[in-house]
């Protein structure tokens, strides 16, 4: 069942259910966890490990990107919807690289109590890193939720315990 979303990477259509999405996803988790305790206990050097990170997530950012596009097509909402979280980052995104007005040097030696372009800068950088993580969460409760009975305008359910993979 882990495999499943490897042999079907290219697929951004059709549907998949719960428990093949939640498969995948613990079974990734359990990769990069098992990478992060070896790192930890010295079995393998950060360098080595972190390698071995990066290229787990290299080999695993499309399949699960096709995944979760048919995870939402399961409960009949549109792939694109897995944008989300980079749209939420995107407005705070622009404010911040975009040239905020900064302060006159102090004509003083004493320093301002508070800068309120950084205090702009700070709650803008805040608001990036929550619109990230609201948007993955909400994608997640979305994979949680079970999916439309019956055929959707994205095809037949697949059973909930189905291990067989149909291509034609």
């Amino acid at each position: 069942m882990i495999l499943i979303p490897f042999m079907r990477f290219y697929d951004f259509t059709g549907r998949s259910n719960r428990t093949e999405f939640w498969t995948f996803l613990a079974g990734s988790v359990a990769v990069l966890a098992i990478i992060s305790l070896c790192m930890q206990n010295g079995l393998i050097s950060i360098a080595w490990g972190n390698m071995a990170k990066t290229f787990f997530i290299a080999l695993i950012i499309v399949p699960i990107m096709a995944l979760f596009v048919r995870r939402l097509h399961d409960i009949d909402w549109q792939g694109k919807w897995l944008f989300l979280p980079f749209l939420l980052t995107l407005i705070p995104a622009i404010i911040i690289l975009t040239d905020l007005p900064t302060p006159p040097p102090p004509t003083s030696l004493v320093a301002p109590m508070v800068d309120s372009d950084e205090h702009i800068r700070s709650i803008l950088l805040a608001a990036l890193i929550s619109g990230f993580w609201a948007g993955w969460i909400w994608l997640l409760i979305l994979a949680a939720l079970p999916g439309t009975p019956g055929p959707n305008r994205y095809g037949m359910p697949q059973p909930e315990h189905s291990h067989r993979i149909t291509y034609f």
